[in-house]
């Protein structure tokens, strides 16, 4: 009861991630298929469902953001709610700072693409230093290699 408790606090935000979205991140099917399910395995749910239906990358880059900050801070944080409102103030920076992204000049937005390629892939590189929630380590990082893929193509102009 707790558990569930905790995991709707992490539902909550993901609604007002999916405001800044045109479509929303979850349907009242997918909060359905979400029950039960740990931690990782709902950010994990979530990253696929959104990566397959061509989600805006900020939502997509968002969902891998708070799965690693959970990651690397879960022994810090062992209370989930705690974690998620001091990672909720990083997330509204990441989400401005992918604003910035509009209505720039080409040279500057590629630079910027770059920069989040490269954090895309400080964040792959981080997870796999850490105990896997996942069956297959290697499947996971070949998961985020497309989706850094993904979030640079739908980055470009």
């Amino acid at each position: 009861m707790l558990y569930s408790y905790y995991k709707r606090g992490l539902i909550d935000i993901l609604k007002d991630l999916s405001e800044i979205s045109s479509k929303s991140v979850l349907s009242e099917t997918s909060l359905k298929e979400l029950q039960g399910l740990s931690f990782e395995q709902t950010i994990h749910q979530l990253l696929i469902k959104n990566l397959s239906a061509h989600q805006k990358p900020e939502n997509l880059a968002m969902l891998l953001a708070l799965e690693s900050q959970y990651l690397l801070n879960k022994e810090k944080f062992p209370n989930f709610q705690d974690f998620l409102y001091i990672d909720w103030k990083i997330i509204r920076k990441l989400i401005d700072q992918y604003y910035l992204f509009q209505n720039i000049p080409e040279k500057e937005l590629k630079s910027r693409i770059s920069d989040t390629m490269f954090f895309i892939d400080t964040l792959i590189h981080r997870y796999l230093l850490f105990d896997s929630p996942y069956e297959n380590d290697q499947q996971f990082l070949d998961f985020l290699t497309q989706l850094a893929l993904s979030f640079l193509t739908s980055t470009k102009k």
